[in-house]
């Protein structure tokens, strides 16, 4: 029964155009009987897809090194939060050698110890194999863990930076709305200064010319002149006093003209920095999407040549499973005509 299988599979090669392995490999499936322990690649599959799984879970962050393109006062104040670059890195497994080597040898050339040799060094490979697929679900994990970090800091920092930009603009505006007051209010002290002292002046011309400005007093005697030397200085007293408060005012107000200012060019400049950390976060955030990206498409690589090399093991324990059945059919083939020799 078997030579005939083994007759059909060799014609079937020799009319089909696929591969020989490919042959090879679909000829072993359809004839090897089911086993036991033929479910092993399924529930090798089912562990490292669960272990794939628990990689998503989240991680705390722990402390954070100063982004870069910030001010040494932006890096000592608590205003951006700090991320420190893992030290640890996990170069990419190479692809040379997760290479499975195909057997060259035919299955009527092999022997049950070189199938076991096969089906050990397979087994091998295998274990390499899901060894450097643990390391790289593993650095995927970090590397997921890292983007989550920077993250979380990119959105702390910019929150932060709005609410000090909000801050900084309310205080900006009562600023301004205290410095116009105070004009406003120095202005109407001007104007009634301007209009004492041209009242006083007033006062004081008539007063030089003998008349009474309000008419209440009389008119002062020509044999008073000590009286009128006197009204004129008290008069130049209160101008001179009335001039060195309008100079202090003009001071205090040219003063309050140079903070506005200076808060103007403060608050452009702190617009300009979080233009700056913008860019430097949507920077950071594409180089990590990048990466990120590089290491799911190693991940998948590695997924591919795991299921490759599982189902290698697979077609050699079928080829050792089918030189066994072959050897157990001429055991017992060759069992009668040993007794018949023995009782000859």
């Amino acid at each position: 029964m078997f030579k005939k299988m083994k007759k059909d599979i060799a014609q079937k090669e020799a009319s089909s155009p696929m591969r020989p392995n490919q042959r090879k490999k679909e000829g072993l499936l359809e004839q090897t009987p089911p086993l036991p322990d033929g479910n092993l690649s399924a529930t090798t599959k089912l562990n490292l897809d669960s272990d794939q799984n628990d990689g998503a879970t989240p991680q705390k962050l722990p402390p954070s090194t100063p982004l870069r393109g910030s001010t040494p006062e932006n890096a000592e104040s608590p205003l951006f939060p700090q991320y420190q670059t893992p030290a640890k890195a996990h170069p990419p497994p190479s692809d040379t050698e997760s290479e499975v080597e195909e057997t060259t040898k035919t299955l009527d050339a092999m022997n049950k110890n070189e199938l076991l040799k096969t089906y050990k060094k397979q087994e091998r490979t295998f274990n390499k194999l899901k060894t450097k697929f643990t390391e790289l679900t593993l650095a995927y994990r970090e590397v997921d863990k890292e983007n989550q970090k920077v993250k979380a800091i990119m959105s702390q920092s910019q929150d932060k930076a709005l609410r000090r930009v909000s801050e900084l603009k309310e205080a900006a505006e009562l600023d301004r709305q205290a410095k116009k007051h105070m004009e406003e209010t120095f202005s109407l002290q001007l104007e009634e200064k301007d209009e004492m002292i041209s009242v006083l002046q007033t006062q004081v011309k008539l007063l030089k010319k003998g008349e009474d400005p309000d008419g209440l007093k009389p008119k002062p005697q020509p044999e008073s002149p000590k009286v009128e030397a006197k009204e004129d200085e008290t008069t130049d007293e209160v101008v001179k006093n009335l001039k060195e408060k309008i100079k202090r005012l003009e001071g205090l107000l040219g003063k309050c003209k140079e903070t506005i200012k200076g808060n103007k060019e403060k608050n452009n400049q702190l617009a300009q920095e979080k233009e700056d950390q913008t860019k430097e976060i949507a920077l950071l955030k594409k180089q990590h999407d990048m990466e990120k990206s590089k290491f799911i498409q190693q991940l998948s690589q590695a997924k591919e040549q795991l299921d490759q090399a599982m189902e290698e093991k697979a077609i050699s324990i079928a080829e050792a499973k089918q030189q066994m059945h072959l050897e157990l059919e001429e055991k017992i083939r060759r069992t009668p005509t040993c007794k018949k020799m023995s009782g000859v």
